[in-house]
């Protein structure tokens, strides 16, 4: 083999070898912002369906209840139902409260809330700024005046204000989702990188694909962005769109 040849296939391992190391690089690349947009969108997701949850675990604590309070309450149907309709006006209270709505003039509570309930909260500031709270309060109160005229057993109403102490700690936990929202800046700086990463992108691909980079492009800008408004559009699960709870 001549001198020349030796220095041919020399080149030729040289390229080869740059080659798999700039592909390496852009591997690790795409890898890192794959990485960074699957951290955003779970995260979003995690909050979504930690409200899903306690959506749920307010409606088993309601429905529980209202069992117990229709079987076990020595009292009269109506007495009954007031007490019940307090427990469906918290899980609206909550609704409202998560979306900042103040007030208790609301279509879905206004036949829930009876009168003088209305009198209290409505002379009431403290009690005006968390609803929830106040019914709840409302509902121990009536507990205790049951329990106290022989209509409740100490084993239900030990019972039933378990049930109250958990229905305020899922209104903590909602607080919770919808007072500490991701980052902004986090979501200004992964939107910069997505930008970049998409305006570095056709460069990188030009010379392997060709004209083809301008669609392979375009599909990569619609994954990127697209899954960056999926994680905005649910961070907040407390809204009026149909995804949301």
């Amino acid at each position: 083999m001549t001198r020349g040849n030796q220095r041919e296939l020399a080149r030729q391992k040289n390229q080869k070898k740059q080659a798999e190391q700039n592909k390496g690089k852009k591997m690790e690349g795409n890898s890192f912002q794959k990485q960074k947009e699957t951290f955003r969108t779970s995260g979003a997701y995690d909050r979504w369906y930690e409200g899903r949850r306690l959506w749920a675990a307010v409606t088993v604590s309601i429905r529980n209840s209202t069992r117990n309070i229709w079987i076990m309450m020595k009292a009269p149907n109506d007495v009954k139902r007031e007490i019940i309709n307090l427990l469906l006006a918290y899980a609206f209270a909550i609704k409202h409260h998560c979306r900042n709505e103040r007030g208790i003039n609301y279509d879905d509570l206004n036949a829930l809330l009876p009168p003088n309930f209305r009198l209290q909260y409505n002379s009431n500031e403290t009690a005006a700024n968390n609803l929830p709270l106040a019914l709840a309060q409302e509902m121990q109160l009536r507990l205790l005046q049951y329990q106290a005229d022989g209509a409740l057993e100490s084993t239900t109403f030990g019972l039933l204000n378990g049930t109250i102490s958990s229905l305020v700690e899922n209104l903590t936990a909602f607080e919770r989702i919808g007072t500490t929202p991701i980052p902004l800046a986090y979501n200004i700086h992964l939107k910069q990188v997505i930008t970049l990463y998409c305006l570095a992108l056709p460069p990188q691909l030009a010379g392997n694909v060709g004209w083809w980079v301008v669609p392979v492009t375009s599909i990569a800008v619609f994954v990127f962005f697209g899954t960056d408004s999926i994680a905005t559009e649910i961070e907040n699960p407390f809204g009026y769109d149909a995804n949301d709870l």
